[in-house]
C-alpha cells in the first residue's frame, strides 16, 4: 500500500420520512455541495519534492447511481472502491447511491482523508439535505483559503515548537509491539490489510452523568482509560498516544461551518503516578489539555523530527485514540444512518470512540499484521473495563486498580 495515497469512506443509509427517495434529486444535490466547497475541488499535486494543493475551478467530483442492486450484489459492490489511484489527481471525491432491489437506498463518500475530517461530514450531510429540498443554503460557504492562511502564519511563530519541546522533555518512545518493529513495512507489503473490530463500551448517559458531576470531558476520560490500557502493554508509567484536535475554535471567521480538514494529530502524553487517584489524574490531564490548545497545530512530523533526531523510521507512538460524535443527520426531510466507515492511518493501531445518544462504542482498526481479530477484541475489553472503573471508583489510586479480566499481553503474541 502506497501511504502517500489513502483512502477513507463513509456509507449511510438514506431515508424521507417514509417517501421514497429520489436518486437523481440526491446526486444533483451533491454537485450543489461540492460547487460550493473549495476543499471538495482540491487535489494534492507534486512538484520538485513540494506539496501543493490546488483548488479546481470546475467540480471534478464524481457521482453516480447504481440502482436494483440484490442484498448479496449490494453488499459486495459497498466495499469496491470507486475512486482507482490515477484518478486521485482528478477526482478527489466519489459519491455513489446505491439502491437494493427492495428499495433500501444507501449513500457512500469516499476519498482522500487528508481534506475532510468528522464535521466537514456533519456539515455536508446537512447541506445534501437542504439541497434535496430544493432550498438555498443559508449563507456563503466560508472559504477555506482563510483557514490555511491563518495557519500559515501560526506556524511562523516559534513558541509553538517551543511548547511542545519542554512538554515532551524526557518521554520515549510508546510503541505498541515495540519488540517487533523490525517487521516488513506495511507500505510495502501487500499482505497487511487494515482490519477493524467494533465493541461496545457503556451507556452513553453513564459517561454524562459523571462528567457533569466530575467537571471533566468525556474525551478526557476515554483518554484515561486508555492511557492505562497502554500502561498495562508496555510497562511504563509515563505513555503517549497521538489525539486529534478539532481546530474548530481557532479564530477564523466561519471556521465551524467550513468544509476541510481543519483537525490536527498531536501527542497526548500520561505520566501515571501511582499515588494518584483516577479524578486527580482527570483534572491534571484537562488542564493540560487547555494548554495544548493554543499550540495545536504544529505539524507532528516536525515535532517527532524535534524530538527524535535522526530516528524518522520508529515514530514516538504507534497508536492513536480519537472520540466523535456519530456521523449521522436527521434534520429536515433526509435523513442519515452511519452504516460503516472506514478510515485509513499511519498509526498501527487506530481507537475511534463514537458517544452516539444512547450508547458508545468503540472501533479499533488495526493493520493484520500486529494481531488477529480476537486479539483485538482482547484490547478493547480492558478498555471498557478501565472505563467503567474510573466511573465507579474515581478517588481510586491508580495503583490500587484490578488487572483487566482478559490480559492484553496476549495481543502480543
Amino acid at each position: 500500500m502506497n501511504s502517500s495515497f489513502l483512502l477513507s469512506y463513509t456509507i449511510w443509509e438514506v431515508t424521507a420520512n417514509g417517501a421514497l427517495i429520489d436518486i437523481e434529486s440526491l446526486l444533483l444535490a451533491w454537485g450543489l455541495v461540492s460547487k460550493r466547497h473549495a476543499a471538495l475541488r482540491t487535489v494534492l499535486t507534486e512538484f520538485d519534492g513540494i506539496e501543493y494543493h490546488v483548488v479546481l475551478d470546475n467540480c471534478p467530483t464524481e457521482a453516480k447511481a447504481l440502482p436494483q442492486l440484490s442484498s448479496h450484489d449490494l453488499a459486495a459492490t459497498l466495499r469496491e472502491s470507486r475512486i482507482e489511484i490515477q484518478q486521485s489527481q482528478v477526482t478527489p471525491y466519489w459519491f455513489t447511491v446505491y439502491q437494493s432491489d427492495a428499495g433500501q437506498v444507501l449513500c457512500k463518500l469516499e476519498g482522500s482523508h487528508a481534506f475532510l475530517d468528522a464535521s466537514s461530514v456533519l456539515i455536508i450531510l446537512r447541506e445534501l439535505s437542504l439541497a434535496y429540498r430544493g432550498l438555498p443554503f443559508p449563507t456563503p460557504a466560508p472559504p477555506y483559503r482563510s483557514w490555511v492562511t491563518y495557519l500559515d502564519t501560526w506556524k511562523r511563530n516559534s513558541q509553538h515548537l517551543d511548547y511542545w519541546r519542554d512538554k515532551l522533555s524526557g518521554s520515549s518512545q510508546c510503541l505498541w509491539q515495540k519488540h517487533s518493529m523490525d517487521r516488513l513495512c506495511r507500505d510495502n507489503c501487500a499482505t497487511s490489510q487494515l482490519q477493524c473490530v467494533v465493541n461496545p463500551l457503556v451507556d452513553t448517559e453513564i459517561l454524562q452523568r459523571f462528567c457533569s458531576r466530575y467537571e471533566v470531558t468525556v474525551t478526557i476520560l476515554l483518554q484515561l482509560s486508555w492511557a492505562l490500557v497502554l500502561q498495562e502493554y508496555c510497562q511504563s508509567n509515563d505513555v503517549c498516544f497521538g489525539t486529534t484536535m478539532s481546530g474548530r475554535d481557532a479564530p477564523v471567521d466561519g471556521v465551524q461551518d467550513m468544509v476541510g480538514s481543519i483537525f490536527n494529530v498531536l501527542p497526548r502524553r500520561f505520566r501515571l503516578s501511582a499515588g494518584s487517584s483516577f479524578l486527580e489524574t482527570l483534572e491534571w490531564s484537562q488542564k493540560n489539555t487547555l494548554e495544548d490548545k493554543s499550540h495545536q497545530f504544529c505539524s507532528l512530523v516536525d515535532l517527532e523530527d524535534l524530538l527524535l533526531p535522526g530516528n524518522q523510521n520508529q515514530p514516538l507512538f504507534n497508536t492513536c485514540f480519537s472520540v466523535e460524535s456519530a456521523l449521522s443527520n436527521g434534520t429536515g426531510k433526509l435523513s442519515f444512518r452511519p452504516i460503516e466507515a472506514h478510515e485509513e492511518t499511519h498509526n498501527d493501531i487506530l481507537v475511534v470512540v463514537t458517544a452516539q445518544p444512547d450508547k458508545t462504542e468503540v472501533q479499533l482498526m488495526y493493520w493484520s499484521h500486529l494481531m488477529k481479530e480476537e486479539q483485538a477484541m482482547e484490547v478493547t475489553e480492558p478498555l471498557r473495563e478501565y472505563l467503567l472503573t474510573i466511573v465507579e471508583n474515581p478517588h481510586l489510586q491508580i495503583s490500587d486498580r484490578s488487572t483487566p479480566h482478559n490480559s492484553i499481553s496476549s495481543a502480543s503474541s
